[in-house]
Order: C-alpha cells, then sequence, then structure tokens
C-alpha cells in the first residue's frame, strides 16, 4: 500500500506529475513548495513568487479511490478557523496532515504480509511562512527558560523553534501510533530534508558550524539532518 500526506513540490503539469501518477493510492496536501499554514493560500510569503493569477488560488488538494479534487474543510474554511485560527488545533495545516498519517497507520492491515505500507509523510515545516499555534510560542520560551537560557531575541528564531517542536511532536505521535499498531518492530523509518536551512529572513534558521545554507553550494547548503530508525 502506497500512501502520502503533505509537501508535493515535485511537478503538476500533467496528471502523470501528480502524487497519483506517480503511484501513490491516497494524498493530501498541496502541490507548491508552500502555502500559508492556516488558509492553505499561496500570498507571496509563501511562493516567493507573484504568478499570473495574483496568488489567489487554495492549494489543498485530495486524491483517493472515490475522490480528486480540492478539500474544504476546518483548515481553511470553517467558520470557527475563519475567525480565529488558534481556536481549534485543526485550523493548522498540520494538525490535518498528523491526523491523516495516523489514520493511514490504524488503517492499515498487518494480516496482508505480501502488501508492506509505505507511508510518505511530507512536511511543511519548516518551511516558510513562520506560522505554528500560539501555545507552542510558549512551549519553546518555557524551555528555553527551564534549560538555563533567556527567553528568544528574534521573533523569527522563536517562531522557527516553535515550529520544530511541532514537527517533533508529530512524529512522536507518529511512532507512537506505530507501536500501538504492532508495526514498529517490522517498521524502517528514514527523517531527511531536501536541502539545508535557509539563514536568509524570515528563515531564521542555523547551521553553524557549517558556512551557508538553503540556496547556496557550500555546506550549509547541501548537507542536512538525516537519521534512520525504526525497528526493522
Amino acid at each position: 500500500r502506497t500512501h502520502m500526506v503533505g509537501k508535493w513540490d515535485a511537478g503538476m503539469a500533467t496528471p502523470e506529475h501528480t502524487p497519483e501518477g506517480r503511484g501513490y493510492e491516497s494524498w493530501i496536501g498541496y502541490f507548491q513548495h508552500a502555502n500559508d499554514y492556516w488558509r492553505a493560500t499561496m500570498p507571496i510569503q509563501s511562493t516567493g513568487e507573484l504568478d499570473n493569477c495574483l496568488n489567489s488560488f487554495v492549494d489543498l488538494f485530495e486524491h483517493n479511490s472515490t475522490y480528486r479534487g480540492g478539500v474544504r474543510d476546518g483548515v481553511s474554511m470553517s467558520p470557527k478557523c475563519l475567525a480565529d485560527p488558534s481556536s481549534d488545533p485543526a485550523c493548522y495545516e498540520e494538525q490535518l496532515f498528523k491526523d491523516r498519517a495516523i489514520a493511514i497507520i490504524n488503517a492499515h492491515d498487518t494480516s496482508k504480509a505480501d502488501e508492506p505500507l509505505f507511508l510518505f509523510y511530507s512536511f511543511h515545516l519548516l518551511h516558510t511562512p513562520l506560522q505554528v499555534p500560539e501555545e507552542y510560542l510558549k512551549k519553546v520560551d518555557d524551555l528555553a527558560v527551564a534549560g538555563g537560557g533567556q527567553k528568544f531575541d528574534s521573533q523569527n528564531r522563536r517562531l522557527y523553534a516553535a515550529m520544530t517542536l511541532w514537527m517533533d511532536e508529530a512524529i512522536g505521535a507518529t511512532v507512537d501510533a506505530m507501536k500501538a499498531k504492532g508495526m514498529w518492530d517490522d517498521t524502517l523509518v528514514i527523517f531527511t530534508s531536501d536541502n539545508g536551512g535557509p539563514i536568509y529572513e524570515p528563515g531564521a534558521a542555523n547551521n553553524h558550524p557549517l558556512k551557508g545554507g538553503k540556496y547556496s553550494d557550500w555546506e550549509g547548503g547541501v548537507r542536512t539532518n538525516a537519521f534512520i530508525s525504526g525497528g526493522f
């Protein structure tokens, strides 16, 4: 079984270039390299460019065995989320992706040894725009102080750290789901990134001691954090 959640950014010129065309049975996510975490829209802060339609599209799509098309749900369309994105965790796009990843794991039939699960969980995090539920900003402030440090003096660094914490907890929840399902001992987890962190504003990353960052050919731009885990 092959499923995907999250960022695609690998072509959409024809149906063959989409996740479905590349063999995924289901996918929920977005085509561009970024969108707004709250509205799934495509402001210039997300894409870094102005398209022919003045960035007016909503980039959130889904395909499965019965549906192919745009997604209209709590991430961007509910009155509650439109009025106050921080009012409900479901307003945050990454929450949708995490919930779907866990649902895929829970629905997998482990009795069919000849049908293993391949799940590509492609986080939007930690890409710009720097957006995260407010509670995670307080969490990283508290963690910094508890560790003997000071509160962040850069709002972008604070946002970046809070988004990292959100992703870390999402990975933990996914691992917990695999363990609860009895899948962990037969699972190979590969965690990787496509480039070094952006050291320009508002990217706010830090690749020390490596020189450079995203968009450069220095080691800070091409070497990334990666690890292999699981019980396999």
